[in-house]
Order: structure tokens, then C-alpha cells, then sequence
């Protein structure tokens, strides 16, 4: 039984099979007539077409049908339009050269005008021009030096300046001389002047103060520890101008490095001149 049924299976496969082909064969054929008309349908309208306007064995463009419009009088106002242009450009240069002539006229005359004055004035200012040329040099010689030559300077104190004649060292420190310890008094006698000669080296007058004739005194006060550091840099004395004050205490920031070093925790006070000889 199950041999009979696989032959009849394998036969009505093929049955199907061959069938298939056959209605695709015949669909295939039908499509093709029905593209082939078509596509000949197609060609003859074209062809019927290209007889109406011309074909490649025929005419293809006639040049009886073009007809050469001359160009009409409004094109050609344009160039009116640049001769118009021009004729105002050639109007305006006579203008300027007119109004160039006039101050040349006018510059002649005030040259004529001004030497006529001068030769009566000049007899009389002989004799004065002297004086007032030294006038002039006199203030003139002062401030320069003052940034050169003059510089500031530090009050200086050597050994035994806290003695009892000694009225600046009193009044540098004021009531707290006094307080000071005998450590920080015998540091201060034996180095303060080297202090101030260090300070010295590295202070300059600052040139705008110089020139606009700033001079003055000021006091800066600090703290000098034993490692050599500093600290609470102030200005107890003010000398009137900022560019002064800040200069001194932007010196001491730099020189505290030469600075010798101290025993103990000593109060440094340095009074600086500034003055224009």
C-alpha cells in the first residue's frame, strides 16, 4: 500500500509540475504580444508626428518661419543717458579749479602781512631776550638732577643711638622704645644702620615723582623674624603722595632678603627722605 502510495504522489507531482510550466509559458507569451503592440503603437504616432514638423530625410527647420525684429528706439537711449552723465562731470571741474585759486590768493596775502609786524618789534626785544632765555633755563636745570642725581635717602643710625640725646631715634619709636627688649635694643644698635645701607641700595626715585616735583617723608614699619621673614609692612607717616609711600614699601619687600637676621622677633621702623635739590 504505501509503495502504490508514493508512486501515485510522485506521479501527481509531476503532473502539477508540468502544468505549471505550461500556464507560465502560455502567460509569458501573452504579456509578450501585448508589449510588442505597444511599443509599435508607440513608434507610429512618433513617426506621424515627426512628418508634421519635419524629419531627418525632409525639412527639419525652415528659416522663412524666423523673422529679425530690429531693435526698437527705446534700447538704444542709453547712451543719451551717458552723455548726460558726462556733460555734468565736465561742468563741475572748472568749479574746483576755482575755489583751489582762491586760497592760494589768500594765503599769499597773509604771508605779505605777517613780516611787517615782526621788524618793529624785533629792535626792542633785543636786549630782552636774554634775560628771559635764563629765566627759562633757570627752573628748567632744577628738576632735572632730582631723578638722577638727587636721590632719597634713609635716616641713618649707628652705635649708641638710643642715648638719652638722641631726640630722632625718640621720635622714630616713640613711646615704644621703652617696650622694646633688651635683645631687640642691642640687634637695633648693632644692625639697623647696615638695615638702612641695604634699604639704600635698592631705593630709587620714582621718575613721575621727579618730574612733577614730589618730595617728602615717610615712615614704614615691620616685623623681622629670625628666619629672615617679615611681616605686617605699613606706613605709619605718610609723605603726601602715594607714589612716595608705595615706593618705600615696595623697597623694604625687595631688601628684606639682605637683611641680617635677628635673635628674636625685632620691630623695624625706616624713615626715608625724599627731597629735590
Amino acid at each position: 500500500m504505501l509503495k502504490n502510495l508514493r508512486s501515485h504522489y510522485i506521479r501527481s507531482n509531476r503532473t502539477f509540475d508540468i502544468r505549471s510550466i505550461i500556464a507560465f509559458s502560455i502567460s509569458f507569451f501573452l504579456h509578450l504580444i501585448i508589449v510588442i503592440w505597444f511599443v509599435w503603437d508607440f513608434s507610429k504616432e512618433n513617426l506621424q508626428y515627426l512628418e508634421k514638423y519635419g524629419s531627418q530625410e525632409k525639412e527639419r527647420i525652415n528659416i522663412k518661419d524666423f523673422k529679425f525684429v530690429p531693435p526698437s528706439k527705446g534700447e538704444l537711449a542709453p547712451p543719451q543717458n551717458e552723455k548726460l552723465a558726462t556733460k555734468p562731470l565736465n561742468q563741475d571741474i572748472p568749479v574746483i579749479k576755482k575755489e583751489e585759486v582762491k586760497p592760494k590768493e589768500k594765503k599769499l596775502k597773509t604771508a605779505k602781512s605777517k613780516p611787517a609786524p615782526q621788524k618793529v618789534e624785533i629792535n626792542p626785544k633785543k636786549e630782552d631776550l636774554p634775560l628771559t632765555l635764563a629765566e627759562e633755563l633757570k627752573p628748567k636745570s632744577n628738576p632735572v638732577p632730582p631723578s638722577a642725581a638727587s636721590s632719597p635717602s634713609i635716616y641713618s643710625l649707628g652705635k649708641n643711638a638710643f642715648g638719652q640725646s638722641n631726640k630722632e631715634m625718640e621720635e622714630l619709636y616713640g613711646e615704644d622704645l621703652h617696650s622694646l627688649s633688651l635683645e631687640e635694643r642691642k640687634f637695633l644698635e648693632d644692625n639697623l644702620k647696615a638695615i638702612g645701607k641695604i634699604t639704600q641700595s635698592y631705593l630709587k626715585y620714582p621718575r613721575v615723582a621727579g618730574r612733577t616735583g614730589q618730595q617728602g617723608i615717610n615712615v614704614v614699619e615691620f616685623y623681622l623674624y629670625p628666619n629672615g621673614n617679615i611681616s605686617d609692612l605699613k606706613l605709619l607717616t605718610s609723605s603726601g603722595y602715594a607714589l612716595l609711600d608705595n615706593n618705600s614699601k615696595h623697597t623694604i619687600e625687595i631688601a628684606y632678603k639682605d637683611y641680617p637676621y635677628p635673635s628674636v622677633t625685632t620691630k623695624i621702623r625706616i624713615k626715608v627722605y625724599y627731597s629735590i635739590h
